[in-house]
């Protein structure tokens, strides 16, 4: 019979939690397609439909609402039945949803398959079910770990638009939503066998110290009366509002100004490039300065890129502008998900999780309506771009002066007051 050492255990579960890694990054690039993408196809829905901007800035509205609202269930879902379940329903949601937005023909449709359908699969394979499953893994360094799968956020941008972006304009939207359609479909198929193989799949190691008698899932009611949970989560809010509001009208505002449908969808395609670099920097800087501090200076500098388009556009102009807020794209995502995160116990991670996300995505459903109806009364996009710089400082202030008070132990859930719980070291 065969001995299988300890050494030999840890080896194959520190192999297995790469591949996790790994899987989690395919599926939320492909997420990152899904969502960034709408203001690919704007200007051409708006033709096929004869819609206005703030009724088509209405339907992503809708799914970013919805995205919130799905994260915050699926949080609770991926806490009770497990991540890998959660993952697989949402990325076969998320493949016919593509299939049935590539024969859309009316704006009820549009709101229709954008605020249920993509809204559910996006948010059942969106980070939060991402980070739940990375955090059960990576029981120490996460914040590096969450940084890598935030940075497929950005890789996704960076890969899939300029790809979504030549179908769109060679063969029309609906191949491009077909293209989406594909993509969903592999990753699907990647998670299936890799994700459910029995023979590589054990049960997480962080899930050992689940069965600590003092944890305790604390409800949404309680999560809610929380005062670290509001000053993230207004934060993430105004990150969503921000994030939304470039992603849907960068594109249709570049143009309006005189430049190219493919220099603007480069130029959002690079912020993607960017914020690659930005967010695994982030991740790296955690070990040296405060997340709280560096969460708060990004905004700053968010800031400062969206006050930067209030002057005259051009070339020089939108390319200096796409590196400052890609340095900030997605890096404070895993900042505030760990501060968000570190005051509740391990089992309260993916409906924490689920709850900022949700704060997250009603700033983005703001950002993105907004910016529509902003552009339809104004003629422009200038008083978004001062409302979201106003917002960005507002968010660094916030988190400037706030003082968190004790959270818990990352590994046993138990209050950290400086004391050793459960036989672990506190935090």
């Amino acid at each position: 019979m065969e001995v299988v050492t300890i050494p030999a255990i840890e080896a194959k579960e520190s192999n297995m939690k790469w591949l996790v890694l790994l899987i989690c990054c395919i599926m939320i690039m492909v997420n990152a397609g899904a969502r960034l993408s709408y203001g690919v196809f704007f200007k051409s829905l708006q033709d096929i439909l004869q819609a206005s901007r703030s009724s088509l800035s209405l339907a992503q509205s809708s799914f970013e609402l919805g995205f919130g609202f799905f994260q915050l269930l699926m949080g609770r879902l991926a806490d009770t039945m497990g991540p890998r379940r959660v993952i697989t329903a949402g990325l076969a949601v998320l493949g016919v949803s593509f299939i049935i937005l590539s024969s859309v023909k009316t704006v009820w449709l549009l709101y229709l398959v954008y605020g249920l359908l993509l809204a559910f699969g996006a948010g059942s394979t969106s980070l939060v079910a991402g980070i739940s499953l990375i955090k059960g893994w990576f029981t120490s360094k996460s914040t590096l770990a969450v940084s890598a799968a935030t940075a497929s956020v950005s890789i996704g941008q960076l890969v899939m638009i300029p790809a979504v972006s030549y179908f769109v304009s060679t063969q029309g939207p609906y191949n491009g939503y077909r293209f989406l359609a594909l993509a969903s479909l592999f990753s699907l198929a990647f998670v299936v066998v890799l994700l459910w193989n029995k023979g590589n799949y054990k049960t997480a190691p962080a899930a050992k110290t689940r069965n600590c008698p003092k944890q305790r899932y604390k409800g949404l009611r309680q999560i809610f009366t929380t005062p670290s949970f509001w000053v993230y989560g207004i934060s993430f809010m105004i990150c969503g509002f921000g994030f939304s509001f470039v992603a849907t009208h960068l594109i249709p505002f570049a143009t309006d100004m005189g430049f190219s449908f493919n220099r603007a969808s480069g130029i959002l395609a690079l912020i993607g490039g960017i914020s690659i670099i930005g967010t695994m920097a982030a991740g790296y800087l955690t070990n040296y300065f405060p997340k709280r501090i560096l969460t708060a200076l990004l905004f700053i500098i968010r800031g400062g890129a969206m006050w930067l388009m209030l002057g005259s556009l051009s070339d020089t102009v939108l390319l200096i502008f796409a590196i400052i807020i890609g340095v900030t794209w997605t890096s404070t995502v895993p900042l505030i998900t760990n501060l968000g995160t570190e005051y509740f116990s391990p089992v309260n991670t993916g409906t924490v999780l689920g709850a900022l996300f949700l704060m997250h995505q009603l700033g983005a459903a703001a950002g993105s309506y907004m910016g529509g109806f902003i552009a339809d009364y104004s003629h422009g996009y200038h008083i978004m771009f001062a409302l979201s710089t106003f917002l960005d400082i507002g968010a660094a202030a916030l988190l400037m002066l706030y003082r968190k008070k004790a959270g818990y132990h990352n590994r046993c859930g138990n209050a950290c007051s400086g004391q050793a719980c459960c036989g672990h070291a506190s935090a």
